[in-house]
């Protein structure tokens, strides 16, 4: 079996988001989730489309995926500021 995190890196990568843009994304998405732990998937794609991120809607099945990553702390190795597929210089 698959790895939360790369199940969910792959859906938000089949879904449009740029992998450099994923750390803010999912920033954005945990915060929302911390400021309102009860918050439903409609609002939280309002309040993500609010921010900027328009370019999609997110699934339940995603935020789940999400939430199991961050909350196993395993999660926040894709999350680093200065995360990069390359190899450093």
């Amino acid at each position: 079996m698959e790895e939360p995190e790369a199940v969910m890196l792959e859906k938000l990568a089949k879904k449009g988001l740029k992998f450099k843009a994923i750390p803010t994304y999912i920033r954005n998405l945990e915060t929302a989730i911390r400021e309102d732990p009860y918050i439903n998937l409609k609002t939280l794609n309002i309040r993500l489309n609010v921010l900027g991120w328009n370019e999609f809607e997110l699934d339940y099945c995603t935020v789940q995926l999400i939430k199991a990553s961050l909350e196993s702390g395993s999660g926040h190795k894709y999350f680093l500021p200065n995360l990069s597929r390359e190899k450093p210089q």
